[in-house]
């Protein structure tokens, strides 16, 4: 009867400990970054919801999505809710956001479709692999980086300006085919994608450098493995 009544005991506590755990995870999603994200999720969706017929209302949303993206990490930062559900939220909020961008592009500019899916493909494969990397590792964060040009570009001012101008090339890109030539605004804004575009390129160049440290730490990290798991030989 003790032994019954001590096993009954036990199954209550891991009850109890497993709702713990569960409500744990479900608060997660209530972070004040998360919710930050899915605003952002919103606008992006409103944004090229109106795309071809409002561009006005479509930059305001896409400006005030990739704005707020600052606004996450800092409040991540400010309560203590970094977490990794954040961070993949936060990163595919990214990368859609510019993907949906270029799908508009490429509608526009058919010469240039093929570098805007190439720039797609370049960031979709590298931040992917860079995430899985740092989850396979267990390490604290993918911005956390051994070479020298990512330890850079993870930098606040570096990622902040790189993200910048990237985003502010294919966004004047956008706004372009709004004020063609002989528009009042025509020439800021093709000023504005001419000095941006070393940036972007300079972005997906990066983006490559990544992809290709991230598939090196990827292996390593598996050679280790398995050589951790092989049987040492007897003497």
């Amino acid at each position: 009867e003790a032994t019954k009544a001590a096993a009954t005991k036990q199954n209550k506590t891991n009850q109890i400990a497993n709702l713990e755990v569960v409500g744990g995870m479900t608060s997660v999603y209530l972070y004040y970054p998360n919710l930050v994200d899915y605003v952002r999720v919103v606008l992006l969706l409103l944004a090229f919801w109106v795309a071809f017929d409002k561009p006005v209302l479509c930059a305001v949303c896409y400006a005030a999505s990739a704005l707020a993206d600052m606004l996450d990490g800092h409040l991540a930062r400010m309560f203590n809710q970094s977490t990794r559900f954040g961070a993949v939220l936060d990163m595919v909020t990214d990368r859609t956001g510019t993907a949906m961008l270029l799908m508009v592009l490429c509608q526009w500019y058919t010469k240039w479709s093929f570098f805007f899916q190439l720039v797609v493909f370049i960031d979709i494969c590298s931040h992917w692999t860079q995430m899985y990397s740092a989850v396979y590792r267990r390490i604290e964060s993918h911005k956390n980086c051994a070479h020298w040009l990512l330890k850079w570009y993870y930098t606040k001012l570096a990622l902040g300006v790189m993200c910048f101008g990237n985003e502010g090339f294919f966004g004047s890109l956008y706004i372009l085919h709004w004020v063609p030539e002989g528009h009042p605004w025509h020439g800021v804004v093709l000023g504005v994608s001419m000095v941006t575009l070393p940036i972007a390129v300079f972005k997906q160049y990066i983006s490559l450098v990544q992809w290709k440290e991230a598939c090196k730490e990827i292996n390593a990290h598996e050679e280790k493995e398995k050589a951790m798991a092989k049987p040492k030989k007897a003497n």
